[in-house]
């Protein structure tokens, strides 16, 4: 029996969530989902094109953690005419303990969004658009922790959660939608009635998972060209749906409905297809973890829903447009039966058939590399498997796994750091073991690094000090975090820029670009 491991997710890895169409009234059958033809074999990525080496590594990066800051970021008070953001962008969303925070890519401005107070952070989820300059955040707290003035009809304390959207430079609120109404809780109050010889009280329980479900990371998402936003809400039913909101209009529209709560939301890269999970409950207050049914793709202008895969169901990433990677998951067993999966079509094909622990891919060329530490137990009757222990390459769905040289994968490292991550910056697979860090071509050749000095970009990612890593392809940036300090390095050299210092908990938020 194994403990789970939150931490074999790839850096690529964002998670996905989903409800049934109010027109569609017939799921895909489970031969249908499994079924599939074999597909071509995507060939290997050309060598990475690395900037300029850097000979100074470690002396920069140490100098980094020192400079530019020689105190502690000063918390701002709130104020009508704080320090402008930069008018071109691109932007860096964090939070922590002490707010929300938006700064300047190149670290010359930064400016806390809002002040948190109480429990204000703890139902906070904000996504950044690609681009369109747009914020979006779930939930915000009430306007008078706001640092900067809220212009009319958005002042006044709210009486209902909803979803707020800014744009950026100027923090200008430009759209305001609904999550639950209080006319939503006075139905579901209506339908169970509180029983006083109940412990649990059903009505309360059921508005927790709603609000669980709108203010989970992965709420939120942007469409890669940042007009439309989907997100989770109960505006029109019991539970949480699907819903898009149009950023220059601000109409919204529902997508889904059914049964469960929407979760973890994901875009396909050419927008036409939103990928989500449909939860049961959410097991709050209880141990175990979340009850999850299915994951589902819906399209855009709402003309199909498709069942992916049954159970928890994880994306790791995109291999084409209408290709995800996916991972099946069970509590106490970890991750199992790697496939990809035809988001138009519901198409599974099962690459990995067995128990693994960590894996990451390559979005250009479709290589894969699984590792998985874990002795073949036939007759473990709650985790049977029979895989193969080591490190595999794989390649398209008809291809068989190859051992990637004598690399045993055999020891594990702590949380958070991920023990199998793609590295777009380098264009090689990282391999993290009880032994240390390895580097691997998309092809499967292990890269010794001679005559191959690394970047500071390189040095970034290589790093264990840092818990939140965010790559940004279009602008060649990468933006880490440790608990209390925000860099960002961007190319050609990837000299690091501190954006603040001096904060607390900012790993418990996620880092997000925002494009111009």
């Amino acid at each position: 029996m194994r403990a789970s491991r939150a931490f074999i997710l790839a850096t690529t890895t964002i998670l996905a969530g989903s409800c049934a169409n109010p027109n569609t009234s017939l799921l895909p059958s489970q031969s249908q989902e499994a079924g599939g033809t074999s597909l071509t074999s995507l060939a290997p990525t050309a060598s990475a094109t690395v900037p300029a080496w850097l000979s100074t590594v470690s002396a920069k990066w140490t100098q980094a953690e020192r400079e530019p800051y020689s105190t502690e970021t000063p918390i701002p008070t709130r104020t009508e005419n704080p320090r402008p953001l930069s008018q071109e962008g691109s932007w860096l969303a964090f939070g922590s303990s002490e707010g929300l925070w938006i700064a300047d890519a190149d670290g010359q401005a930064a400016q806390m969004l809002f002040r948190f107070s109480g429990d204000s952070s703890s139902r906070l989820s904000f996504a950044g658009s690609p681009r369109g300059a747009h914020l979006a955040l779930s939930e915000p707290p009430p306007p008078s922790t706001y640092l900067f003035s809220i212009p009319t009809p958005l002042q006044g304390e709210s009486a209902e959660p909803h979803v707020l959207v800014f744009t950026l430079p100027d923090l200008s609120p430009t759209a305001v939608a609904p999550l639950i109404s209080s006319r939503q809780v006075r139905a579901i109050a209506t339908e169970f009635p509180s029983e006083s010889n109940r412990i649990e009280d059903e009505a309360g329980y059921r508005v927790e998972q709603i609000r669980e479900a709108y203010s989970s990371p992965g709420s939120l998402a942007w469409s890669s060209n940042g007009s439309t936003l989907a997100f989770a809400a109960a505006i029109d039913g019991p539970t949480s749906d699907l819903y898009l909101l149009d950023g220059s209009t601000g109409k919204v529209r529902r997508l889904t409905s059914g049964p469960g709560q929407t979760a973890s939301i994901l875009w396909s890269p050419d927008d036409r297809f939103i990928i989500h999970n449909a939860v049961d409950d959410f097991n709050l207050g209880r141990s175990g973890t979340d009850i999850v049914s299915g994951l589902w793709s819906a399209a855009a202008d709402g003309s199909s829903l498709v069942l992916l895969s049954p159970g928890h169901t994880i994306p790791i990433a995109w291999l084409a447009p209408s290709r995800l990677l996916v991972r099946s998951w069970v509590w106490m067993c970890d991750s199992y039966d790697l496939a990809i999966v035809n988001v138009e079509t519901g198409q599974k094909d099962i690459l990995w058939d067995g128990f693994f622990l960590a894996v990451a891919a390559d979005p250009v060329s479709g290589a894969i590399l699984v590792g998985n530490p874990y002795a073949p137990s036939p007759s473990d009757d709650m985790c049977p498997s029979d895989t193969p222990v080591g490190l595999f390459f794989l390649q398209g769905p008809s291809a068989t796994p190859r051992r990637v040289g004598d690399f045993e994968f055999s020891q594990f490292v702590a949380a958070p750091y991920p023990s199998i991550e793609w590295l777009p910056s380098m264009g090689l697979f990282r391999v993290v073991d009880g032994r240390g860090s390895s580097y691997f071509h998309p092809d499967g050749r292990e890269d010794g690094g001679t005559g191959r000095p690394p970047t500071q970009a390189d040095a970034m990612l290589a790093s264990d000090l840092y818990c939140n890593y965010l790559w940004d392809p279009l602008r060649q940036a990468l933006a880490v975090s440790d608990d209390s300090t925000i860099l960002v390095a961007t190319g050609p050299d990837y000299d690091p820029i501190k954006i603040a210092t001096g904060l607390s908990q900012v790993c418990d938020y996620p880092l997000q670009w925002i494009g111009p």
